[in-house]
């Protein structure tokens, strides 16, 4: 079975599947489904080449792309997974965290021992890179699987896309973490104007879509960024129509409606919404 079936086929969601999420430690906003699917790609895809992690947040995501590769019984002495993150905690955030996922408690913001200290075993199959990745630079070998959960700007996924991206290969997988979440509609814009790079093959129930690379990308795939904002609503209603599942065309239909509302905001945490249930189902109609 190749890698398009196997990931179309959704083969995390499998009882052979043998992995148990709760033995991992460090913390993730990520679904149960997207932590299997991260362990299952590197368990049960991965042949070779690194592993990028874009935006680690607390090692959840990271953790489970170690386990699958543990899984795999494949020795830690190289680092594979190659993370990048500010791996910082403002202050005012610590309690929220240190509760509500309860951490160890540590002085000053940065998280990055914590991190380590929560990976245990499985923090020697990573390389870490701490710090804002605009100001990123990626000169390693070709990237065998690309996890994206840090396109929360227009700026970053520029960025993402011109840095990271021309890396990829035939047959690489990329996983847009923020794609069926309406406040990041930039992530659909962009995988439409490169669709012909990409096979979009698989999805999670919320958040996650998969894709795997059809051929090798160029320097700066996307040769007008301003695109993205000047056809956004086009390119969306275009992404609704490669999904059958109601759930995915409704969170599509979220991103439009999110956009109408704002306009001219740049970042996904400024984002402010309301939805109403008509106007969703009209869109996907």
């Amino acid at each position: 079975m190749n890698i398009i079936k196997k990931l179309s086929a959704k083969s995390w969601r499998s009882e052979f599947f043998n992995y148990n999420h709760t033995l991992v430690k460090n913390p993730t906003m990520l679904t149960v489904e997207e932590c299997r699917m991260l362990a299952y790609l590197t368990a049960n895809i991965y042949n070779g080449g690194e592993i990028v992690e874009l935006g680690s947040f607390l090692g959840g995501s990271t953790a489970h792309l170690a386990s699958g590769l543990s899984l795999k019984k494949i020795p830690s002495s190289s680092p594979l997974i190659k993370s990048y993150d500010f791996f910082e905690m403002q202050e005012k955030d610590k309690t929220k965290y240190t509760e509500k996922y309860d951490l160890i408690s540590f002085d000053g913001t940065n998280t990055l021992e914590i991190v380590k200290e929560m990976l245990g075993s499985h923090a020697s199959y990573v390389e870490f890179f701490k710090g804002d990745i605009l100001d990123s630079a990626y000169e390693k070998k070709q990237i065998s699987i690309l996890f994206n959960d840090a396109a929360k700007s227009y700026e970053l996924n520029e960025h993402i896309i011109n840095t990271f991206f021309p890396k990829l290969e035939p047959g690489s997988v990329l996983i847009q973490q923020d794609y069926l979440h309406y406040t990041n509609p930039w992530v659909i814009a962009s995988m439409e104007l490169m669709e012909e790079y990409f096979h979009l093959v698989s999805w999670t129930e919320y958040n996650s879509v998969l894709f795997v690379c059809k051929k090798n990308i160029p320097t700066n795939p996307i040769k007008n960024f301003e695109t993205i904002r000047t056809s956004m609503e086009f390119l969306l209603a275009q992404a609704i129509q490669k999904f059958t599942d109601v759930r995915q065309r409704e969170a599509i239909a979220k991103s439009i409606l999110g956009f109408r509302q704002n306009t001219n905001v740049e970042k996904s945490w400024a984002f402010n919404c309301a939805f109403d249930a008509k106007a969703v189902k009209e869109l996907i109609a």
